[in-house]
């Protein structure tokens, strides 16, 4: 079954360049319930979002692209845009586009966590082991340039919400 969508118009090497220059492979967690969420994403600014639009078209309309704003290095704000991939159906279409054209970086590492992560999800959907995903969140956290934890009350891990993967 081909993942892509060939009205995207990109070439599955661009894609998976794209996803390691501008790729957020990461998750999100709830403080309470002791969830976890494995998200993908992808930003790009404000005048670049038909690449995020192809991008959703190329992984068959998975996620929503959502505006964002963020500050450059000057100081001043900047818009942009954010691809985000949350359901485990929509984030195995990033895995298999991934498994045939690998990331060839330093962030290939990351990725082989995050793909653990993505795989526990999908096959324990809602009732997935909370204490493996969040072993290999850790492992993410570590691997991680920026990859910072801190600790809830309840002793889950938290990301820090001024790191990103």
């Amino acid at each position: 079954m081909d993942i892509t969508n060939d009205r995207s118009g990109l070439e599955p090497w661009y894609v998976t360049g794209f996803i390691d220059g501008c790729g957020i492979l990461t998750y999100h967690t709830t403080p309470r319930a002791r969830q976890l969420t494995v998200v993908f994403g992808a930003r790009a600014a404000a005048e670049h979002r038909d690449v995020l639009d192809r991008l959703r078209t190329f992984f068959a309309g998975a996620g929503r692209i959502y505006g964002a704003s963020g500050r450059v290095a000057s100081g001043r704000a900047r818009r942009s845009h954010l691809l985000r991939i949350v359901r485990p159906i929509e984030l195995m279409r990033v895995v298999r586009h991934l498994d045939e054209f690998p990331l060839q970086g330093p962030r290939a590492e990351c990725y082989a966590v995050w793909r653990e992560m993505v795989v526990v999800r999908a096959a324990y959907h809602r009732t997935a082991a909370p204490e493996r995903l969040f072993g290999l969140a850790r492992r993410l956290s570590a691997l991680s340039s920026t990859g910072r934890m801190r600790r809830s009350t309840r002793g889950e891990p938290r990301r820090d919400p001024d790191a990103s993967a």
